[in-house]
């Protein structure tokens, strides 16, 4: 495994394997910023297999696997000390077929599909409706003595324990964060608390504003407080509200196939399935938060 360096380098790796290696096939959507964003932070890492190259970047508890390959060519992947999780993006009934060739060799290489999810949004026009929600939401949590708040700095372990002790989550729901990244998001309100009267955290999420339709993540609740107040769809409205009063025209998130409480929950809010799936591969290591 070798380090990458520079943004240069980054490309001439993919100059060299489209030059000298035919029919490549990727999962690879980074952009420039995100490269350098890794090459930054220097955590990102190159493999070299037959027929092609593996990107790995270093997640903390995984690595993320982005491949340049010839699909019809079995791989022999070195041992990691960290598992590797390869995620596949496609439209529903639309799976192609570079993308089952390459399904056939991370199976080769040890990868087992471990999540399928599906992408939802929830567009502006629905304002009106999640407006008289959050105010519902708001009196149920005010008799209780709860507030939803944006977290601040002191917030920071709290919100990291609540993360570790969620056992809806796996060791790769979350992609890498500098400490400075996530006290900078704290500041931009990318994280909403709610609160009880000692201003301790009852639940948490966070909102990903980088792109133009931003996108939720990491709902938690911790496990006293899970289905008595209904801090999720306290979390989940505010934070919608929080989106569009920004100018957002549309809130995207994911659910995971087999989670019928959660698709539920998100069909009754009124958010729409967009036909974009992802299938998480993963290699080696531990599949479960511990």
């Amino acid at each position: 495994m070798e380090k990458i360096h520079s943004i240069d380098e980054y490309y001439a790796l993919l100059s060299e394997v489209n030059k000298n290696f035919k029919n490549i096939s990727s999962n690879c959507f980074l952009s420039a910023d995100a490269v350098k964003r890794f090459l930054r932070q220097e955590r990102f890492y190159l493999v070299r297999v037959e027929d092609g190259i593996l990107f790995l970047s270093d997640e903390e508890f995984y690595y993320r696997g982005y491949y340049y390959w010839n699909p019809e060519t079995p791989k022999n992947l070195p041992i990691f000390e960290k598992p590797v999780l390869a995620k596949h993006l496609y439209y529903q009934g639309h799976k192609k077929e570079d993308l089952l060739r390459n399904e056939n060799i991370l199976s080769f290489c040890g990868f087992k599909k471990y999540d399928t999810n599906y992408q939802i949004e929830m567009e502006q026009e629905k304002e009106e409706q999640i407006q008289c929600q959050l105010q519902l939401f708001n009196r149920i949590l005010e008799k209780g003595e709860f507030q939803i708040e944006y977290a601040g700095a002191e917030q920071y372990e709290e919100i990291l324990r609540l993360r570790m002790e969620t056992s809806e989550f796996s060791c790769f729901t979350f992609s890498y964060l500098s400490e400075e990244e996530i006290l900078r998001g704290m500041e931009e309100h990318s994280y909403l608390c709610v609160f009880d009267r000692f201003h301790n955290i009852c639940a948490t999420t966070y909102v990903d504003y980088s792109s133009i339709i931003p996108e939720g993540n990491g709902l938690c609740v911790k496990e006293k407080y899970k289905k008595r107040f209904g801090f999720g769809g306290a979390l989940l409205y505010r934070a919608l509200s929080d989106s569009f009063e920004k100018g957002c025209k549309r809130y995207r998130g994911w659910i995971t196939q087999g989670h019928e409480a959660s698709i539920q929950f998100h069909e009754r809010m009124g958010f729409q399935y967009t036909g974009k799936m992802e299938e998480d591969w993963i290699w080696g290591g531990q599949t479960v938060n511990e």
